[in-house]
C-alpha cells in the first residue's frame, strides 16, 4: 500500500506543539473536539501558527490536499468510539480524553491480530514506535520516519527528576533527623540550653518539616511528571523517574505520621493529660 504523501500538520496547545498529523487525523481530532476552532495550528514545528478555523479543509470535511493513499491505521472495539480506521494520533488523543481504556481492544489493520490498547506502546505511554504522520514503524531512527520522513516531535521536559531528587533526599532527611534526635533524647542531651529528653517534641518538629515539604513536592512533581508521561508530551523513561520519586515521597510521608503519632504518644506526660 502507498504512502500517505499529504502535508503534514502540527498542534499548539498549552504551549505545547504536538504532531506530526495527518489532514485525515485532523479532521478527525475537529470531529470529536479533541482539537478546537481556536486552537492555533501549521505546516511546520515552528509556524506560522494560524487558528484551526481558518483552514477549511480542516473543518468542513473536505479533502484539499490530494492524497494518494491513507496509511494502514488502527480498529478500536468500543461501543463508544465511532467505527472506521484511525491512526496511531488518533489512539493517543483518546486516550488523552479517557475515551480509550487500557483494556480496550485495538489491531492494526489489515489483518492485526486484537490486542489491549495498553499493549500498544505508544497510546499511553509516549510516542517512539510508530510515526505520527503515516503510522509506520519508525525503525532505528526514532526521529524521522523512514516511509514518509516525517520529522518526529521531541518530548518536553517533565518534572521527574525533580520527584526523584525531592524524594531520595525527603527520604534520606528524615531518617537521618529521627535518629540523630532519638539518640539525644535517650541521652539526655542539652542542645542550645533545651534538654533533648524534654524538648523533643519541638526538635522533631523543627527538624522534619523539611522532609515533610519535600515529600509533598515529590509525590505533586511525580503525578504531574507520570500525567505527562501517559499523554504522550514526555519520554516514556521518565515514568521510571517519577514512580521512584513518588514511592519514595510518599514512604516518608507514611514515616512521618507514624513519627508524630509516636512523638504525640510519648510527650503527653509532659503536657499532664491524663489517660
Amino acid at each position: 500500500m502507498t504512502t500517505s504523501l499529504q502535508p503534514v500538520w502540527y498542534v499548539k496547545k498549552n504551549g505545547w506543539v504536538q504532531g506530526p498529523f495527518t489532514g485525515d487525523l485532523m479532521r478527525r481530532m475537529y470531529a470529536v473536539s479533541c482539537v478546537g476552532a481556536v486552537d492555533l495550528t501549521a505546516r511546520d514545528q515552528t509556524g506560522p501558527w494560524r487558528e484551526v478555523r481558518t483552514f477549511s479543509e480542516l473543518t468542513d470535511g473536505r479533502i484539499a490536499e490530494g492524497r494518494v493513499a491513507t496509511a494502514v491505521g488502527w480498529e478500536v472495539a468500543s461501543s463508544g468510539l465511532p467505527p472506521g480506521s484511525v491512526e496511531l494520533g488518533m489512539l493517543q488523543m483518546y486516550a488523552a480524553r479517557g475515551l480509550l481504556q487500557p483494556h480496550d481492544l485495538v489491531r492494526r489493520l489489515p489483518d492485526g491480530t486484537w490486542q489491549a490498547a495498553r499493549s500498544v506502546e505508544g497510546v499511553f505511554g509516549g510516542r517512539r514506535s510508530w510515526c505520527m504522520a503515516c503510522s509506520k514503524t519508525l525503525g532505528a531512527d526514532l526521529a524521522v520516519c523512514k516511509s514518509c520522513g516525517a520529522v518526529q516531535p521531541g518530548y518536553e521536559t517533565s518534572l521527574a527528576t525533580v520527584a526523584l531528587v525531592c524524594g531520595l533526599i525527603a527520604f534520606v532527611w528524615h531518617i537521618i533527623a529521627f535518629l540523630a534526635i532519638t539518640a539525644l533524647a535517650a541521652r539526655r542531651a542539652t542542645v542550645f540550653g533545651y534538654a533533648m529528653d524534654e524538648s523533643f517534641p519541638h526538635a522533631f518538629a523543627l527538624t522534619l518539616v523539611g522532609p515533610l515539604l519535600l515529600a509533598v513536592v515529590a509525590v505533586v512533581c511525580g503525578h504531574d511528571a507520570l500525567s505527562a508521561v501517559s499523554l504522550g508530551r514526555a519520554a516514556p523513561a521518565d515514568a521510571d523517574f517519577a514512580t521512584k520519586g513518588m514511592v519514595l515521597g510518599r514512604a516518608t510521608l507514611g514515616a512521618l505520621l507514624l513519627i508524630a503519632v509516636g512523638v504525640v504518644a510519648f510527650s503527653l506526660p509532659y503536657f499532664r493529660v491524663v489517660i
